[in-house]
């Protein structure tokens, strides 16, 4: 079963959310979902490409991050043609 992974960076000053680039994104099952957005959350935070040390303290940034599970439909079966009789 898939899951939607989405993280987000919010600021504690403004109380916005915002989405990086990438996100969401799909995983396997839950347990990966959980593992790469702990992960994935941590890094963009505290890489120090994203941002510095003093945007995080002055805007109160922290980051979130939800798994959504996601229902994929069965594929419906092709119609068959149906069948010409033929009289002679």
């Amino acid at each position: 079963m898939k899951f939607l992974l989405t993280i987000y960076v919010c600021s504690q000053i403004t109380g916005i959310c915002a989405i990086p680039p990438g996100y969401p994104k799909s995983t396997a099952d839950y347990y990966t979902c959980t593992k790469e957005g702990i992960g994935g959350a941590y890094e963009l935070l505290y890489n120090g490409d994203t941002f510095t040390k003093d945007t995080i303290t002055l805007n109160r940034l922290y980051p979130t991050y939800t798994c959504e599970r996601v229902v994929v439909p069965k594929k419906k079966p092709d119609p068959k043609p149906p069948k010409i009789e033929r009289s002679l």
